[in-house]
């Protein structure tokens, strides 16, 4: 019996004491179970370090000072073992086959890099019957963000380091590497992530920083294609 090929998860974390065990539990419910989960602590002031480490032996953690989102997740990939990686910001939850699903669409001739599936929002249970006028998009949708991807990890090292110069758009700056040079990707038409809508998501806090970060990213982006042509 051939046996699973090891997948490395990566949970970055700040000030996560609220959502962090939900997020550990959908990854170590997977019906996939070759895993080596690493939660990476950036810096956290809350009960989040001794959640993290009640899951010990299933669970590594690495405790850092605060440096944001880009460099914890650096830190990650740094320790994560496996053949392939994936990233679960610590407010969201996986479907149980997740993995599974994803790791059946690379297939035998090993012929994707990233494999991408569909999210589905959903508000938070202590929000329930008073959602703060949070705005939550319940149909399946595909999305290109870390939670939803799956990746080779020859895939990884070849994009290289996630940038740390940004505060929410470090993965699209990662993505758009991994565009310029060839990697090949494929999405998923399951349902693959869920991303929890609360009162601090990064996203909604800071969404003015978000769209200024996107279009400066989009922008240069487009300036090193035009160039290379």
């Amino acid at each position: 019996m051939c046996s699973q090929p090891l997948v490395g998860v990566v949970i970055p974390v700040w000030n996560g004491e609220r959502y962090l065990r939900d997020a550990i539990e959908s990854v170590l419910s997977q019906t996939h179970t070759a895993l080596d989960v690493v939660v990476v602590d950036d810096g956290s002031t809350d009960a989040t370090p001794d959640i993290a480490q009640s899951y010990a032996p299933l669970v590594r953690v690495i405790h850092r000072p605060h440096e944001g989102l880009g460099a914890t997740r650096n830190a990650g990939l740094e320790a994560v073992r496996g053949e392939y990686v994936a990233f679960l910001d610590h407010d969201d939850l996986w479907p149980e086959r997740k993995l599974e699903l994803q790791l059946a669409a690379f297939g035998a001739q090993m012929t994707h890099d990233l494999v991408f599936g569909h999210v589905r929002e959903f508000v938070s249970p202590e929000l329930a019957g008073a959602a703060l006028g949070l705005r939550c998009v319940t149909e399946l949708r595909p999305a290109t963000v870390a939670g939803a991807m799956l990746a080779t990890r020859g895939a990884v090292d070849r994009v290289g380091p996630v940038p740390t110069q940004w505060v929410s758009a470090d993965f699209l700056a990662w993505l758009l590497v991994a565009r310029r040079l060839g990697l090949r990707e494929v999405m998923l038409p399951e349902h693959v992530l869920s991303r929890r809508i609360h009162d601090n998501n990064m996203s909604l806090r800071q969404a003015a920083v978000t769209r200024a970060e996107y279009v400066r990213i989009l922008k240069e982006s487009i300036g090193r294609d035009t160039t290379s042509c």
